[in-house]
């Protein structure tokens, strides 16, 4: 069948996060031990039982859920920020919540009040247009938004120095470094880079 893939809540970042096979099958084996050691000599746990546990927790239809009924980040409009969960209809902030499914999280702690006169400058400076910057902050906003289905790309032109790679890192310091990838132009080509 297909291979599965499992996940760990941290309840600390407030996201779910694949968890590997090996590793769960570690964790697994740590927890039947925990409860089975004081029965003393235990020969009904064998290696193989780390990997038939976790394959049963992977038929989700055996344990009442049906697949089709399951999905990851089901509210888009709930962004999980660095100090708790920002609902973007109400520009309220929520507590991290495990049964909200999320996989994605921005780095930043959300404050109202935050302003980055550095930030604006350095916009004006790079792009003079009003109507660029608006498109600019239009794409980040795509970028946080975990279900975005937009078929375009961005491509930013110009010479060095000019702002390119400045608006990049701030993008990539948005997220968690395990959400961000990127490689060259020129590295589209490759069998497997566009799958990266």
């Amino acid at each position: 069948g297909a291979e599965r893939q499992y996940h760990d809540y941290q309840s600390e970042l407030g996201i779910w996060r694949p968890l590997g096979e090996a590793n769960l099958h570690t964790r697994i084996n740590s927890f039947i031990r925990k409860y089975t050691d004081s029965y003393g000599v235990n020969t009904v746990i064998k290696s193989s039982t780390p990997e038939s546990v976790a394959t049963a927790l992977g038929n989700l239809h055996e344990l009442g859920v049906e697949e089709a009924d399951f999905k990851w980040n089901p509210q888009p409009t709930k962004l999980v920020c660095a100090n708790g969960v920002l609902d973007l209809d109400t520009m309220q902030l929520g507590s991290f919540n495990r049964e909200q499914y999320a996989t994605l999280r921005c780095t930043v702690s959300y404050d109202p009040t935050a302003t980055c006169h550095e930030w604006e400058s350095f916009l004006a400076e790079a792009l003079p247009a009003p109507d660029d910057r608006a498109r600019l902050q239009e794409w980040f906003g795509y970028a946080l938004w975990p279900e975005i289905k937009i078929e375009k790309a961005l491509l930013m032109i110009g010479h060095g120095r000019n702002g390119k790679g400045v608006c990049l890192k701030f993008l990539e310091a948005l997220f968690d470094r395990t959400s961000v990838g990127s490689f060259e132009l020129a590295d589209f080509n490759g069998e497997y880079n566009v799958a990266k």
